[in-house]
């Protein structure tokens, strides 16, 4: 369906207002949304540090992917939110940090 950004501050205002997800609100950086006839997830980011100029006076910023179809309503409906999940080092992450110049200690102080 696409991802498309909504400015950092406005996402933050929002998740104070959801009852589920996370305890830790601050926590969230993207969340899965509905509104009107568009879907998909809606990132958080700095507007400011945007090359493209699209975005730019706007709280949200869709994707033409993520479009379905043209509705009547423009209500916001948040499904989901993203949540911390624990991450390994695995074989593949370091093979892959060790190809574009990463060097072995650095891998082995954040072990």
């Amino acid at each position: 369906d696409g991802v498309g950004l909504i400015r950092k501050e406005v996402l933050k205002e929002l998740v104070k207002e959801i009852t589920f997800g996370p305890q830790y609100k601050d926590d969230v950086t993207a969340i899965q949304i509905r509104y009107g006839g568009a879907k998909g997830v809606l990132m958080g980011w700095n507007f400011t540090k945007l090359t493209d100029p699209c975005c730019h006076g706007y709280d949200v910023c869709l994707r033409p992917s993520m479009v379905k179809f043209k509705a009547p309503y423009d209500e916001l409906e948040v499904v989901n939110v993203s949540n911390k999940i624990p991450y390994f080092l695995n074989r593949n992450v370091i093979l892959l940090g060790s190809h574009h110049s990463i060097s072995d200690e650095t891998f082995l102080e954040i072990q």
